[in-house]
């Protein structure tokens, strides 16, 4: 069984970017061992290539254990720095490890370009980077 621990209290940041002055929370180390998830994905996880969606790369679900003990956590933070109304209850629609493979010569133009998850203000997606070290991350455009 995978074991996750939650840092608590989460370490947030709010970020204020673009026109609009859309807040983005960062939160560094919400796990205190990325390591061991990394692990449990390498043992575990039966990453395939995701026909659906134009992602450069391979998913695979993530455990059960990781989901259930960072939401509650996430969606505290997400009501508090957002306000959605109370009445409004969370649904979880993906809950993916995410690894790009695609060369970047190899992509198509819509993979490319700037895109966006959803139309809704009350969509919010959540990023979680496991491993060390400094990557490309995610671009914020026009807000």
């Amino acid at each position: 069984m995978l074991e996750i621990n939650i840092n608590k209290p989460l370490r947030t940041d709010v970020r204020i970017i673009g026109n609009e002055k859309t807040p983005v929370v960062v939160i560094d180390d919400p796990i205190s061992s990325p390591a061991g998830l990394v692990d449990h994905a390498c043992a575990h996880a039966r990453f395939d290539s995701d026909g659906r969606f134009a992602y450069p790369g391979i998913r695979a679900e993530l455990p059960r254990e990781y989901v259930d003990a960072i939401t509650p956590e996430l969606v505290a933070v997400i009501r508090d720095v957002y306000k959605p109304p109370p009445r409004l209850e969370f649904q979880l629609v993906h809950q993916l490890f995410s690894l790009i493979t695609q060369p970047p010569g190899e992509l198509a133009p819509l993979q490319r370009v700037p895109h966006f998850d959803n139309h809704s203000p009350y969509y919010f997606a959540t990023v979680h980077y496991l491993n060390p070290g400094d990557y490309a991350g995610t671009g914020m455009f026009r807000h």
